[in-house]
């Protein structure tokens, strides 16, 4: 495996995109030679964490996350009010 390049830039094309993901793919199935360069974690093995890693990469950070939340109580359901993306989990439990 070689190393001289940009970490996760598979076809030396000076860019990160869906082409190197595709030749990460082709490595882990044995179709293209493992480069250094697509061990995107360190962990000593090209696998899809380093397909996730690759894709977050390309996609970049979430700039439109929540940074403020309210709920409502309106007396039959909740509201919610925000100014960007949230995850939410919900427990219903039945109240006897």
């Amino acid at each position: 495996m070689e190393s001289d390049g940009i970490l996760g830039d598979l076809n030396s094309d000076s860019l990160i995109n869906i082409l190197d993901v595709i030749i990460m793919v082709n490595m882990i199935l044995g179709i293209e030679p493992e480069s250094d360069l697509a061990d995107l974690n360190g962990d000593g093995m090209v696998n899809i964490l380093d397909v996730v890693a690759e894709i977050n990469l390309i996609l970049g950070p979430r700039v439109d996350n929540a940074s403020s939340l309210q709920l409502f109580d309106t007396g039959t359901a909740i509201k919610m009010e925000t100014d960007g993306y949230v995850a939410v989990k919900t427990t219903i439990q039945r109240v006897t």
